[in-house]
This record gives structure tokens, sequence and C-alpha cells, in this order.
């Protein structure tokens, strides 16, 4: 989230649609509501700035009655927007708030998981830096928690990717690109940023890399509409043996036609032993240069590869554990920390001993 006062309520704004999207008035409301509690964490120095800190300020004993606190002693110092919206969410009558707030803590439901409150109440990475150091990003999930945590997901990339598209890079101070690659990237869930993206983020050196098992995956979740855009905006296309006959008709269409002889043969209805009067038409049709049972059937160890502006090409797989240049290159698994779940009243005990000693450690005033 952004620093300056105009763009920071836009970063929030764009969070709280991506959590909570426009469908009813609960959901308005509970986002309005969202966007001034989250600014107001943002101004209190006191505070974690993170999903989980919301959590606990939205589940705390008397929530109304703490951000009525929250104005009466922090309403000059919180944002304007933040003290906007609180102060017309306390305004509201009873029943009203009741709703507001059980559709804010069951949008944010996931980060009252103590193990993710702490994964992503601090970061070792900045969005910002991609850009300008090499960086290199793991996500990864097991498939038991894939739809899950698919929220969570979303709201990572499509907030990276908007960042990263927001301007043009410098390429003296931005020298570098980044590329998502995303493997089973529908199980991620329709993220329009993605497919309204696909168009406009080669122009500022993002680059998508990704993979599917076939396009009835891709079609299921962005529909024909969003399936053709991305495969129209994809510069390189490679395909492997398809397993379904839509995809493999659709990888057929995409690799063309090509031009072939076809001789046809007419003779006499009777029996007629005069070989002149039997003639021979040779003419020109298209014919798939891959037919879509010939795709099914592509050996296991051949692929096709589309670039944009090229013929299409067959050629063979590379299998970097059986070539000495890839595995010379292989690096170790990397590291994942084991993860401590975050404890709020253990925070709480941290920072009531971190100004106990600040208190005792003060130096004398000597005169």
């Amino acid at each position: 989230v952004s620093t300056k006062p105009g763009q920071m309520v836009d970063d929030v704004q764009k969070i709280s649609n991506l959590i909570m999207p426009e469908k009813d008035f609960w959901n308005n409301e509970a986002r309005s509501l969202f966007l001034g509690v989250t600014l107001y964490l943002i101004a209190d120095p006191t505070k974690t700035k993170s999903f989980g800190e919301v959590v606990r300020t939205m589940r705390s004993d008397d929530v109304v009655y703490n951000l009525a606190v929250v104005l009466d002693t922090l309403g000059g110092v919180i944002h304007p927007v933040a003290y906007m919206n609180i102060a017309a969410f306390l305004q509201k009558a009873d029943k009203e708030r009741s709703g507001v707030i059980s559709t804010m803590n069951s949008s944010l439901e996931l980060w009252a998981n103590p193990l993710i409150d702490s994964a992503t109440a601090s970061s070792d990475f900045n969005i910002q830096e991609f850009k300008k150091v090499k960086t290199t990003v793991y996500v990864g999930l097991t498939p038991d928690n894939i739809q899950r945590l698919q929220k969570l997901m979303q709201v990572f990339y499509q907030q990276a990717t908007e960042f990263l598209s927001r301007k043009m890079p410098d390429l003296k101070e931005e020298p570098h690109g980044v590329m998502f690659l995303l493997d089973e990237f529908p199980t991620l869930g329709k993220m329009d940023t993605f497919k309204a993206g696909i168009a406009y983020f080669r122009g500022y050196r993002v680059r998508l890399f990704l993979i599917i098992q076939d396009t009835q995956q891709l079609k299921g979740t962005y529909e024909d509409a969003g399936m053709n855009s991305f495969l129209s905006n994809a510069t390189y296309r490679i395909t492997f043996a398809a397993n379904n006959y839509e995809t493999a008709n659709l990888i057929s269409q995409l690799v063309g036609n090509k031009t072939v002889e076809q001789r046809s043969f007419s003779k006499p209805l009777f029996f007629d032993l005069n070989i002149s009067t039997r003639t021979q038409n040779v003419s020109q049709v298209q014919r798939a240069l891959l037919l879509p049972q010939e795709v099914i059937q592509l050996p296991r160890d051949e692929q096709i590869v589309l670039i944009e502006s090229f013929p299409p090409i067959k050629s063979r797989k590379i299998k970097y554990y059986e070539d000495k240049f890839f595995t010379s290159r292989l690096l170790p698994p990397t590291f994942v920390p084991t993860q401590i779940p975050f404890d709020p009243r253990a925070n709480k005990n941290n920072n009531e001993a971190s100004e106990e000693t600040e208190t005792t450690t003060a130096p004398e005033n000597n005169e």
C-alpha cells in the first residue's frame, strides 16, 4: 500500500474489492468499513499493518465502542476517509451495524487462521523492487489447500500485477522485467486483472507464463471470451498431446492448414475397354497440418510450438533431468522455515515488556 494519502485510499479500495466483490448492500457497506479500519491501522504506529490486525480489530469485545474511541483519540491523526467511513458506520442502527460487521468478518475468515495471519503479517521482499533488483519469489501450495487459499492467492497476484503495471518502467532505474510463472493457473480462480492485463502487461515489462491442463479448464473459469483473450495475446504457445477432442480441435485450428493435391478418377458407367474414356482430375485442396486425432496421438516426447508471426514448429521436448546443460544449473531446494502461528496475547505481552524496559533503562538526569 502506498504511503501517499491519495494513492493509499486507491490501493486499499482495490484490495477491498478483491476480498468483498460488489454484490449487495452489505458488501458495499463492509468494503467502506474495511477501508476505514485499514486506514486507521496504517496511521497508528502501535498496530501491525496486516489483514490479521483488521480481523482482531473487528472481533474485539466491543468493536463499536473501540472504534468510537479511535475517533476520539486519533481523529486528528488518521486519514480523513478513515474518519468519515468509521463515523458513518457508528451512526448506523444497531441491527445494521451488526450486519456490516458479520459481512466483513465472514469475508476475512481466512485471515483468522493464526498460520495465515503470521505468514501475511510481514514480508521479506518488496514488490516495488522487483524491476530494480533480480528477485525470485516462490509461492507453494499443497493440493488440499488450493481451494481454501484461493482468495489469498488472488489478492497477492492481482495486487502485484496492478502495482507493476501502474507506470511505464524507467530502464535506467528498473532494468529488469517481471515474469509470473503459474502452474495450474485456472485453479487460482477467475482473476479479472489478468484477463484484462494480458493485453497490456507486455508494455510494462510484465510477462505471464501460464500452464494449464487443457483449454476446457481455462474456458470453465474465464468462459469463451476470456479463453480466447489469453490465447490470442500469447506470443508463445506450447502444446503437448491433448487428452480431449475440444482441445485437440482448437490446436488443430491454431496450427493451420496446408495445400495438398487430391486426385479423382472417372470411368464409364458400363464396361468399356477404351482407356481414353477414363479421366483423371488433379485438384488442390486444404488439409489441416495436424488433424485433431493426430494431436491426440502426438508422441509423449514431441510438442507443438506456436510463435507469433512464425509458422508452427513440431519439435522434441527437452527433458532437463536428462540434459547435462540443465542439470548443471540445478539449485538445491529452497529452504522453507517453519511458520509459527501468530499469538496476539504473546505479542501484547512482548510490547508491554518492551515498554517497561524502556522505562526502567531511561538515562538519569544528571545536573
